[in-house]
């Protein structure tokens, strides 16, 4: 597979790639040894950025996020709100082409929070694009053009936002598709544990019927890859049992890796 960005492929092309975009994670690992301006600096020499051009940008970022009086600070004193703004600025210092940002909101005042968002409107207006991970719904719905729903590391449903709410809501749209994936993943636990069942009354005969059966459902929730706790779960609720003996049950057949 590849990934291109602006056209060129991140395996080839890894620097010029490097060069048009920027992360924001939404827990920023900063150098804390350094003050808060000489990080900026030191992200500025990086990409290239100006001097002239640097402190432009680094007082007006820091402006509007509130937090140029402390950029004389040490990193190791600021408060996660106030990385997660240096984080930001660090982000915006070289005006990326792409901006990736995982739960860009997390730790921010509501002050920043609309910066923030007013500044993603702009940069979009402007011609760069935005990929921003969320589990706040309406956050998405009011920001983004398209999305994309994961479940359980599997894309399940993306589109434009008209095309996924048809009218509703965000929230209803990932609910009725959380609805369909849980509606046929009971289907085809059904099928399957139904043959488990026949393959632990076979067991049974060797291992006691119950034991058997037990053993098949716990391999076969295992192999379709439901986690332990789920999987201990069903085992509880099928067969009527205790939260102890469901664990011992899982202890006895699940394969740890």
């Amino acid at each position: 597979s590849s990934f291109l960005i602006d056209g060129r492929d991140i395996r080839k092309s890894p620097v010029e790639c490097k060069q048009i975009l920027a992360y924001i994670p939404d827990n920023p690992d900063l150098y804390e040894h350094l003050t808060g301006i000489q990080y900026l600096n030191f992200i500025g020499d990086i990409y290239g950025v100006p001097a002239a051009e640097r402190k432009e940008l680094i007082q007006k970022y820091g402006d509007m996020l509130e937090i140029t009086s402390s950029l004389g600070d040490l990193i190791s004193s600021y408060s996660h709100g106030m990385k997660q703004k240096l984080a930001i600025i660090g982000a915006l210092i070289h005006e990326p082409g792409l901006l990736i940002l995982d739960e860009p909101f997390v730790g921010l005042d509501p002050r920043a929070v609309l910066v923030l968002k007013e500044k993603m409107h702009r940069i979009c207006r402007e011609g760069a694009a935005i990929f921003f991970s969320t589990h706040v719904l309406d956050v998405a719905e009011r920001l983004c053009t398209r999305a994309a729903m994961i479940r359980e590391g599997r894309l399940v449903a993306e589109g434009t936002m008209e095309e996924l709410t048809k009218g509703g809501t965000l929230e209803e749209a990932f609910m009725e598709v959380e609805k369909k994936m849980c509606d046929a993943l009971n289907e085809l636990f059904a099928e399957e544990l139904r043959e488990a069942d026949l393959r632990g009354r076979t067991e049974g005969l060797k291992l006691g019927k119950s034991e058997g059966l037990h053993q098949a459902a716990v391999e076969t929730y295992q192999e379709m890859g439901l986690n332990y706790q789920d999987t201990c779960s069903r085992i509880k609720e099928k067969y009527q049992l205790t939260e102890d003996e469901a664990r011992k049950i899982m202890e006895k057949h699940w394969k740890f890796t």
